[in-house]
């Protein structure tokens, strides 16, 4: 996967954190996750859609930028 263990469970913490208020459905219809995207957020290029992208990618570059300088500062000084 994309993200280590630690960047997940974080990750999974800050979302759990929000209540979110789903209609239950008692389909058992299994939809794809761009599906489930447009259901919550609409289609792409609307405006709610576009601002919970930009918000997305820009959680996953700090996340990886914070894991990378976890890296460097735990890093023995001699491969610096």
């Amino acid at each position: 996967m994309f993200f280590n263990k630690n960047i997940n469970d974080h990750f999974d913490e800050k979302f759990k954190a929000k209540q979110y208020k789903y209609k239950k459905s008692t389909s058992k219809t299994i939809t794809t996750f761009d599906e489930h995207l447009n259901n919550r957020y609409g289609k792409v290029g609307t405006a709610k859609r576009t601002e919970f992208d930009i918000k997305a990618k820009a959680f996953a570059v700090q996340e990886i930028i914070k894991a990378e300088r976890k890296l460097t500062l735990t890093a023995p000084h001699s491969l610096l």
